[in-house]
C-alpha cells in the first residue's frame, strides 16, 4: 500500500512539474524543417532556412511552417527574392543585411532588349529605346545572351516587423542612413554561427525575454 500511494504521489509531482513548465512554441524550438533542412527562428513568422543546393545557401522565409501568425502577416511574398545570404542583422524587432550577387535566367527577352533589374531582384526588359527607367531600377548586366542569364547586383534589405514594411538598396549608404534612423545597431551575425549556437544552446539573443525563460526552466 505504501509502495502504491508513494508512485501515485511521483506521478502527481511529475504532473504538476509538467503544468507549471511554460509552453513554447515550436516555432522557437525547431533546429531543422524536414530532419535535414536546416532552420533559424528571427521574429514571427520570419524564420531562414539553408537549401540542399550546391553549395547550400541561406534563404529567407516570411511565412514560417511553424509560426502562429502564418497567413496572418501579408510581405507579399519578398522572401522568395531574399537568397544567398551570409549574415544577418536582428535588432530591435528589425530583420537586416546584404544580399549577395547572384544570377537569374530569363526567359522573355529577345536579343537588343533593354534589361532592368529593380532592387527586390526582379528583372524586367523592353525594346523601346526611349524607356527611362524607375526609381529603384537599374540597367542590368546581362552575362550571356545565348542563355539569357543575367546578373542580379549585391543589394541591401530591411523589414520592419513592427509595421510589416520593407525596403530593399542598391546603395549601402541609402541602406546604412535608414538603420540609423530606425536606431538599430549595424551589428550582424554569422549565420552559420550563430545557427550553430542554437543548436547547442537553444536560445537565440533576439528571443524575446519571456520566451528565454521559459526555455531556460
Amino acid at each position: 500500500m505504501q509502495k502504491i500511494m508513494f508512485v501515485l504521489g511521483l506521478i502527481m509531482l511529475l504532473s504538476a512539474c509538467n503544468q507549471s513548465k511554460p509552453k513554447v512554441s515550436w516555432y522557437y524550438k525547431a533546429t531543422n524543417w524536414n530532419s535535414n533542412c536546416p532552420r533559424l527562428p528571427l521574429y514571427e513568422p520570419l524564420a531562414i532556412y539553408k537549401d540542399l543546393s550546391t553549395p547550400p545557401k541561406w534563404f529567407m522565409s516570411f511565412n514560417d511552417l511553424l509560426s502562429s501568425k502564418k497567413d496572418k502577416i501579408d510581405y507579399h511574398s519578398i522572401g522568395a527574392n531574399i537568397i544567398s545570404i551570409n549574415h544577418i542583422g536582428v535588432n530591435n524587432g528589425i530583420v537586416y543585411g546584404c544580399i549577395n550577387e547572384s544570377t537569374v535566367k530569363i526567359e522573355g527577352y529577345s536579343l537588343g532588349d533593354f534589361v532592368y533589374m529593380n532592387n527586390e531582384g526582379s528583372p524586367s526588359w523592353t525594346s523601346d529605346s526611349t524607356y527611362k527607367h524607375q526609381e529603384g531600377e537599374i540597367v542590368a548586366t546581362i552575362l550571356d545572351t545565348v542563355n539569357k542569364v543575367v546578373m542580379v547586383p549585391e543589394r541591401w534589405y530591411i523589414i520592419n516587423t513592427k509595421d510589416t514594411t520593407y525596403n530593399f538598396f542598391f546603395d549601402k549608404k541609402n541602406y546604412q542612413a535608414e538603420l540609423k534612423e530606425l536606431k538599430v545597431s549595424a551589428h550582424m551575425y554569422n549565420i552559420d554561427s550563430v545557427y550553430n549556437q542554437f543548436v547547442r544552446e537553444g536560445v537565440l539573443p533576439w528571443f524575446p525575454d519571456s520566451i528565454k525563460v521559459a526555455l531556460n526552466k
